[in-house]
């Protein structure tokens, strides 16, 4: 399942709510939007907010995860992050963009690209 934590219509706070791929690519074609646009409307993140909230998360948690002994940081961060709906947002947002990849080809290169940018906040954090 994909997240979606952001404020709903009529709505107050934030709320998360769980759709399939194929549930958000339906809603996609019914609307007519092109792929960017439908993940902006849908998650409320465009190419530039996903990168900026998906870097903040991982450094937050990064920074809380260093008092972690006995386990790889990186992997471990890294896990902390695919548990926060926030960032499983920005998740949803990476998967819509790469709606051709199954979901293992998506999954792994999420991770790999999570684990770079976690290897170069534990070198600039030390």
């Amino acid at each position: 399942m994909l997240v979606i934590l952001k404020e709903w219509l009529y709505r107050e706070g934030e709320e998360a709510k769980y759709f399939t791929l194929e549930q958000l690519l339906s809603m996609q074609e019914i609307l007519g939007m092109e792929n960017e646009d439908f993940s902006e409307y849908i998650t409320g993140y465009n190419c530039d907010s996903y990168a900026d909230t998906s870097c903040d998360i991982m450094e937050d948690i990064y920074r809380e995860a260093c008092q972690y002994k006995g386990e790889d940081k990186v992997e471990y961060c890294y896990s902390l992050c695919m548990q926060e709906e926030s960032f499983l947002t920005c998740y949803t947002t990476y998967r819509l963009w790469n709606s051709r990849h199954t979901e293992e080809e998506a999954l792994r290169h999420w991770k790999e690209s999570c684990v770079c940018t976690l290897e170069e906040i534990a070198e600039r954090i030390g």
